[in-house]
């Protein structure tokens, strides 16, 4: 199962990344745990947890919201898929790990991530281990809905 403290900080930190760079509303939408990522599809940003805990944090966007985003984060304008995106997007995965990470070094959980990867596709299935679950949040925002996947599991 998960430990709310651990959830708590991935959410608290993707909240706070997207508000220091927009003034965007955002509320939760659906929080479900899964036992795979079923259909996902759009703009897909993972990056690996190690230490403590092991797992990945994904986040899942359409390629709309994602555009937006990264407009957002770069106070201009993109409208297309290119290196300044792909680095802006991962580099938003990366901001929101490490700000949880940091938050639960300070609990004495040592954790750390791996560099991001990105994946954009019309339809992916991403299918889990046996027993392992995916708590995946909707955060909804003015420009666009976020899915938030997060998988940890101690070895």
């Amino acid at each position: 199962m998960f430990d709310l403290d651990i959830v708590n900080s991935f959410s608290k930190a993707t909240v706070s990344i997207i508000k220091n760079y927009s003034d965007t509303k955002i509320s939760k939408g659906d929080i479900k745990i899964h036992k795979n990522s079923n259909h996902i599809a759009g703009v897909i940003v993972f990056l690996g947890i190690t230490g403590d805990l092991n797992g990945r944090l994904m986040f899942n966007m359409s390629k709309e919201t994602s555009l937006k985003l990264v407009s957002i984060l770069n106070k201009e304008a993109l409208n297309t898929i290119d290196d300044l995106f792909i680095s802006t997007i991962k580099e938003f995965s990366n901001m929101v790990g490490g700000k949880a990470i940091s938050d639960l070094s300070k609990r004495h959980i040592d954790l750390d991530i791996t560099v991001p990867a990105i994946l954009m596709s019309d339809q992916v299935f991403m299918l889990e281990k046996g027993g392992d679950e995916i708590l995946s949040v909707e955060y909804k925002t003015d420009f666009g809905s976020i899915f938030m996947s997060l998988t940890l599991f101690q070895d």
